[in-house]
């Protein structure tokens, strides 16, 4: 008898916590101004909850690229797991998007993803190609180059010219910008040039919707400016670029802008100690990793890894890249990250090599993390071909 009642009491205390769970549910969504008799809209704001937690852009779960399979990788516990569809850039089964591949004379690829701030939508380029003999693909060959806004929730997509309208205050007659960060919150589409060398130059942020541009970075007899890999932040709403002088005291500054305002820099910051154009390595700043913090910022260059503390506004280096007897370093300093907490920052080097069958000499791709309390480095992952992807 007191077992049929003790079963009874765990029944009753079950469905007490459902109940609580529900109501609690019922009371957010009533709070978030959602119609309960509306599923699809609560399904949505659900799932945008979830989305914006899963791709928090102070997470320490990143996504590594290892010769074609995509995965993510927590860079703090280095478990990996398999990254789903829309994380693997796989858009297949989305509505309005053309069938990708071999299509009679014809083949079609995604040639670029650019997700917004929050992870909900994407800017999808879909390039077509002629195909030739033997669905041989010649890379100049291309009929159309088209893009799509997709809507990940709904799993649905439409062409459009966001890349490809006119701007008041960029002219892309003469060359193409390239986009790498977008809040379709606000509107704003950031991107730079790449000039004949291959640098980048003048960092624009463009409103979607007014179709005008603010750029930083006006090049003149005395001064020119770089814009490194990650120049923009996860949250957009603040962009770094590099000002290098001619002729003044002040080679190199940091300076730092407020993203909706591009007339005058929140900062600036003498980093003239950290260029050296006479020492292979320290000629330029190639990327910037942001914290959540943001009391730092790790600086990334082919000879060593820097951190800045932007209320001191002091340099300190904490990696020193080895070098062969030529002067080449084996890593990319393209690809820099710094934890949410200030703790470690992770990058990919290539520091062995092996030789297949055929003799071909490849690279190792070590993800490393420095411990930025005990400088110790540890290896997180090795693989061939391995990258990380923002």
């Amino acid at each position: 008898m007191i077992e049929i009642m003790q079963k009874k009491t765990k029944k009753k205390l079950v469905l007490l916590g459902l109940l609580l769970m529900i109501g609690a549910l019922f009371f957010w969504l009533i709070k978030k101004g959602i119609r309960i008799n509306n599923p699809e809209a609560i399904m949505k704001e659900i799932f945008i909850s979830k989305s914006e937690n899963m791709h928090d852009p102070f997470s320490e779960e990143i996504i590594i690229v290892e010769e074609g399979n995509i995965q993510k990788i927590n860079l703090t516990t280095g478990e990996k797991k398999t990254a789903d569809q829309v994380e693997q850039r796989d858009f297949n089964g989305f509505l309005g998007l053309p069938s990708l591949g071999f299509l009679k004379n014809e083949y079609l690829e995604i040639s670029e993803v650019l997700f917004s701030k929050n992870k909900t939508m994407a800017i999808v380029r879909v390039v077509t190609y002629e195909k030739g003999m033997e669905e041989f693909v010649d890379p100049d060959a291309v009929k159309k180059d088209d893009v799509y806004i997709c809507e990940i929730f709904e799993r649905k997509c439409s062409k459009s010219d966001i890349f490809s309208q006119k701007y008041d205050g960029l002219d892309i007659s003469q060359k193409e910008i390239h986009w790498t960060n977008w809040d379709s919150e606000s509107k704003n589409i950031f991107g730079n040039f790449v000039d004949q060398i291959g640098e980048n130059t003048s960092l624009y942020r463009c409103n979607t919707d007014e179709k005008k541009c603010n750029k930083v970075g006006e090049r003149d007899e005395n001064s020119y400016y770089e814009v490194p890999t990650g120049a923009v932040s996860p949250t957009t709403e603040k962009v770094i670029v590099i000002k290098k002088n001619k002729n003044s005291e002040i080679k190199a500054e940091l300076l730092l802008f407020s993203s909706s305002d591009f007339s005058n820099p929140v900062e600036k910051i003498n980093i003239s100690s950290l260029i050296n154009n006479e020492r292979d390595g320290f000629e330029k700043i190639s990327s910037i990793a942001w914290s959540k913090i943001g009391k730092n910022v790790a600086i990334g260059m082919d000879g060593g890894i820097f951190m800045l503390d932007m209320e001191k506004k002091s340099l300190s280096l904490i990696y020193a890249v080895p070098m062969d007897e030529e002067s080449n370093y084996f890593w990319n300093s393209d690809e820099l990250y710094l934890s949410p907490d200030e703790s470690f920052v992770s990058f990919i080097d290539s520091d062995d090599w092996i030789e297949d069958d055929e003799e071909d000499m490849e690279f190792i791709n070590n993800l490393k993390k420095i411990n930025l309390d005990t400088e110790e480095i540890s290896t997180i992952y090795s693989a061939k071909g391995l990258t990380m992807q923002f």
